[in-house]
């Protein structure tokens, strides 16, 4: 055969698709999402129940450049913080003793944190240990003495947080707000009293207002735990934004007082998130008066509800009424003991 000839056939076998080096196809899997990542641990596991090849494993991937845009060790510790009581310094990953103070918070919050700053890779790591039952202590992994040695941790001797009577919250709207100012006190007087008064007008809603303030003082000892309860039920959660409350969520230092209602605004972006986006069930409040910029995720892409101008498209939303009439605000009046008993109204009997 001529070279001609050959080169002939050669390009024939390449159009014709079978010249024996061609490339196969490379196929590429679509990315994961985020909302495809379920990760959800008992509410009696806590952070130092986690096995040391998990908590080691999440700390050398977290380890990361502050110049790269990726959820760090510093994103992740400033979420931990703002779920506790913290008054901590910047730690160094490479520390032995990183998670000493964080052990006793639930390790569902460590799995928020993560799904706070999209860290998609790691959420699908911790999945496959937890698949696979490597994701608590063994016995190696707990230090032994002289003197005894501790039992492994599972999830059968794990013991169970202090039980609370059941609560039915799926017709509660819950608002969260945050007030340091006087006149924002007078403003949020003002809302909530409107607020339950319609409310209760609507009787066949039969819709009831949970304050934040109440929660807190109601919580049966275990605030986290009754989140975890209470938190999917709400029909609609209200946050009031006003510059008090703006600063205290960009605050990295969040103060004793506003630490549980930073979780809290935390968990609705994460919620946000999850919902590939979407808005389901919170409401942005634009109180009088304010003049910082809000910056939350969700309520940049969404409906806002300035009070008291859009107070009437606020209810519309909540409960279809119309025409309703705002009360002026030298007429608000706030029982606090009727407060402090809504939560308790909502025990189921």
């Amino acid at each position: 055969m001529s070279s001609d000839q050959a080169e002939s056939t050669e390009n024939r076998n390449i159009s014709d698709g079978t010249y024996d080096d061609e490339e196969e196809e490379v196929i590429i899997d679509p990315p994961i999402l985020i909302t495809s990542v379920k990760v959800q641990l008992p509410g009696s596991v806590k952070i130092k129940h986690l096995s040391q090849k998990l908590r080691d494993l999440l700390v050398t991937h977290l380890d990361v450049p502050s110049a790269i845009s990726m959820g760090s060790w510093q994103m992740v510790e400033d979420f931990l913080t703002a779920s506790g009581t913290f008054q901590l310094e910047p730690a160094d990953p490479s520390n032995k003793n990183i998670w000493k103070p964080f052990e006793n918070l639930h390790a569902q919050i460590l799995v928020n944190a993560l799904y706070n700053v999209e860290r998609i890779d790691l959420l699908v790591k911790m999945r496959q240990m937890i698949r696979n039952n490597v994701h608590l202590q063994e016995p190696d992994d707990i230090p032994q003495t002289s003197q005894h040695f501790s039992q492994a941790v599972t999830i059968s001797n794990i013991p169970p947080l202090i039980p609370f009577k059941p609560v039915d919250a799926t017709n509660a709207i819950l608002v969260l707000h945050y007030e340091k100012k006087k006149q924002e006190q007078i403003n949020y007087k003002w809302f909530h009293d409107n607020l339950v008064q319609h409310l209760e007008k609507q009787s066949d809603k039969n819709l009831k207002v949970v304050d934040i303030i109440t929660l807190e003082k109601n919580d049966g000892g275990n605030l986290l735990q009754l989140l975890e309860h209470l938190y999917p039920q709400f029909k609609h959660i209200i946050v009031c934004f006003n510059d008090s409350f703006i600063d205290a969520i960009k605050s990295p230092d969040p103060k004793k007082t506003f630490s549980f209602r930073k979780f809290l605004h935390d968990k609705t972006i994460v919620e946000f998130l999850q919902n590939n986006n979407r808005n389901r069930r919170f409401r942005c409040v634009v109180m009088p008066g304010i003049t910082k910029t809000i910056e939350t995720i969700w309520a940049m892409v969404t409906n806002r509800y300035p009070f008291p101008d859009n107070y009437n498209e606020l209810l519309e939303k909540l409960l279809d009424s119309k025409g309703v009439k705002v009360k002026r605000q030298s007429s608000v009046t706030l029982n606090e003991e009727q407060l402090q008993n809504e939560l308790r109204q909502m025990v189921t009997k």
